[in-house]
């Protein structure tokens, strides 16, 4: 009867490591899912547009003109 219990109590210490182990791993999941949500984000955001050239300063005249 005694080894059966100890058996028992194995198996149950048994299980509650394997739940923490899943845990761990659903968390390392998640994170890695919300690094790759983040890199996409990052990726979708449209560049701003340069701004046209300035005119140079001083007497000289513009071609465009």
């Amino acid at each position: 009867m005694v080894e059966i219990r100890v058996k028992l109590a194995l198996l149950e210490r048994t299980d509650e490591d394997h739940i923490e182990t899943v845990n761990d791993l659903s968390e390392d999941m998640r994170k890695e899912l919300d690094s790759i949500y983040e890199a996409i984000a990052a990726l979708s955001v449209k560049p701003a547009k340069p701004e046209p050239p300035r005119r140079r300063i001083g007497f000289g005249v513009d071609n465009d003109e």
